[in-house]
């Protein structure tokens, strides 16, 4: 009985394994993100391991048998010599086994998770609006039934499904009187001058109040709301991403709860990846850029961080006119998933072009050259605006480099294989896409199978800061825009369209933005300087990009976009050209570029000085004035 319970022991322990590991292979295979080399090499694995334990296990594999000679009239017989040490050869196979087994069920359990993951942000475009009924605070309101057959403000230019669901709602609860508005700001500013009683605005409007009444959220108070469900319609390419180029736009939304909640995009970027050319190309458009919105039918402009808040979709159609593409693909990505998925991966290295305190977050330091950053001091870097000449544009440069960071972490094997779970946890919950399940998992298994080293590229559309009324929300309020420069947005509708051509681009260098492959390249260029420094003067030059001047001559790079700066006349070789002539009362500047220059200049009413940064005339005005190039 002992010898049969021994027996039975190894045999159940084995079976155990036995059914782990088919149990794995199964779910490997229904995850579909396993290329069929890689899963074959796993059941290889699984069945050695089940052969090899099996044969340790056994008891009899440590037994054996030698024949006794046989006396004379006697049959002959067989005498069992056992191994001293195979008893403990059988219990380390079984502790093996059991590990393995144990091992085999944890990642049955993490396929599981990621097809979940998988299910739950791959064609994912549910959005929540919540809608509410704003009256004032000193108004004698305290619930709904007390506005009964008053007048309340709506703004029914705002023809989104949800805003026409949640319109409905409100006519099933309430009896009322309707005031129409055409826009958020004139309806706000009917309830502070009592004209009527109430507004009915989406609760993602609440920043945009602050711009035209700043104390709105202390003045008022949300009587009712409703919560409305809505989908996307925008559906997703058909194209086989594991072989044709392709467009996806991201959204990075300022969502403060759930990555559905509908938000303004702070994050405006398209990414271009072409699976032939091994090449990524991403492209940054300012959030604050004056552009016509898909909503509106193109008929009004406003920052293109407001399309997102009448969906993804609009902010879709809306690029789609700006830059006259067809874009493949959007994501939705919340500020909460950058904090986690970098801290995921523990941490990236990211250049920093100078030393800031981040104005949104303070207890954050970034310190100029490159530096290993968690996740609350990557996402204080991606929001930074203020520390910068270049303002709203080097803050899309910071964005660029925390997701290139992110990609080169993730695509490395080492980084997927120890970090996955936190991966798929920080993704999970913070990341939209309408890319379907199946076109998400090919592009998994062709990174995990061809292991593809791309070449990451990035640009910013270049434009000027104005100060102007007239934008769709808010007309009657001036506001700073972003007016792009079309030769800039022609120009990176050509990288686009090139890469989706499959031609292998090449980036300009941009002369205005400081980047990592700047300080990548800067030891080798340092060991070939001369005797010049940047920003020194002789006869009265002001010299710049590391050249010298003599003679009151200064002679310059001919990259686009540079330009050289003399007190009174300079002289330059088929370069950009500008004179800045100072005026001691009126502060004027001005000045003239070339076609290849994109910068552009305007007068100000403002002390200026000549900056010896780039050798460009730079006005100094208060820190939320900025000079985009």
């Amino acid at each position: 009985m002992k010898k049969s319970g021994k027996l039975l022991a190894w045999k159940f322990i084995l079976l155990i394994q036995f059914v782990a590991s088919c149990t794995l292979v199964v779910f490997a295979y229904k995850m579909d993100v396993l290329p069929v080399k890689t899963l074959t090499e796993l059941i290889v694995v699984l069945v050695l391991a089940l052969l090899g334990l099996g044969y340790v296990m056994n008891p009899k594999t440590f037994i054996k048998r030698e024949q006794v000679p046989a006396k004379a009239g006697e049959a002959p017989q067989t005498r069992v010599k056992e191994n001293p040490n195979g008893f403990i050869y059988n219990t380390i196979g079984k502790i093996v086994s059991l590990v393995v087994t144990i091992v085999l069920l944890i990642g049955t359990v993490y396929c599981t998770k990621t097809t979940k993951a998988v299910k739950k942000v791959a064609g994912n475009t549910t959005t929540v609006t919540t809608f509410n009924l704003y009256v004032m605070k000193n108004d004698n309101y305290s619930k709904l039934s007390d506005l009964k057959d008053q007048f309340i403000g709506f703004v029914p230019s705002v023809s989104t499904d949800a805003y026409t669901q949640a319109s409905s709602k409100l006519n099933e609860a309430l009896s009322y009187k309707t005031n129409n508005y055409k826009h958020t700001d004139d309806a706000a500013d009917a309830l502070y001058k009592s004209k009527v009683e109430a507004v009915f605005l989406s609760d993602a409007y609440g920043t945009v109040m602050k711009k035209r009444h700043p104390t709105f959220a202390k003045d008022t108070k949300v009587l009712w709301s409703v919560t409305i469900t809505t989908s996307d319609k925008l559906a997703a390419s058909d194209k086989d991403i594991t072989k044709e180029a392709f467009v996806l736009y991201i959204a990075g939304v300022d969502s403060r709860h759930s990555i559905t909640e509908t938000s303004r995009a702070d994050v405006n970027m398209l990414i271009t990846v072409n699976p032939k050319t091994h090449q990524i190309l991403l492209t940054s458009i300012p959030r604050d850029s004056f552009v016509p919105l898909a909503n509106t039918n193109y008929q009004f402009k406003d920052k293109l961080t407001h399309a997102c808040l009448f969906g993804t979709t609009n902010s879709v159609k809306t690029v789609n006119h700006l830059m006259n593409l067809n874009i493949d693909f959007y994501a939705r990505v919340g500020f909460k998933m950058i904090i986690n998925l970098v801290d995921a991966v523990g941490g990236v290295n990211i250049y920093s072009d100078k030393d800031f305190i981040p104005w949104t977050d303070h207890s954050v330091h970034v310190k100029k050259g490159w530096q290993k950053m968690n996740g609350k001091m990557a996402l204080a870097f991606a929001r930074e605006r203020k520390s910068y000449n270049e303002g709203d544009r080097h803050r899309a440069a910071n964005q660029q480099a925390v997701v290139k960071a992110l990609i080169k972490k993730i695509s490395a094997s080492s980084t997927y294989l120890t970090h996955y779970n936190d991966i798929v946890n920080a993704i999970a919950g913070s990341f939209q896409t309408n890319i379907t399940q199946t076109q998400l998992k090919a592009l998994v298994k062709y990174q995990l199978d061809k292991s593809p080293k791309w070449k990451m590229m990035s640009t910013v559309l270049n434009g000027e800061s104005e100060k102007v009324t007239g934008g769709y929300m808010m007309p009657n309020t001036a506001l700073y825009y972003m007016i792009l420069n079309q030769s800039s947005v022609d120009q990176n509708r050509q990288y686009i369209v090139d890469m989706l051509a499959n031609k292998k681009i090449k980036i300009k260098k941009d002369q205005t933005l400081e980047t990592e492959e700047d300080a990548d390249s800067s030891t080798a260029k340092s060991s070939n300087a001369t005797s010049t420094t940047s920003g020194t003067s002789t006869n009265g030059t002001t010299s710049t990009n590391g050249t010298t001047s003599t003679n009151g001559t200064t002679s310059n790079s001919t990259t686009a976009g540079s330009t050289s700066t003399t007190a009174n006349n300079t002289t330059n070789s088929q370069t950009a050209r500008s004179s800045a002539n100072t005026t001691s009362n009126t502060g004027t500047v001005r000045s003239t570029t070339n076609s290849t220059s994109n910068t552009t200049r305007r007068t100000y009413n403002n002390r200026y000085s000549t900056s010896r940064y780039r050798g460009t005339t730079r006005s100094y005005t208060s820190r939320y004035r900025r000079t985009y190039r």
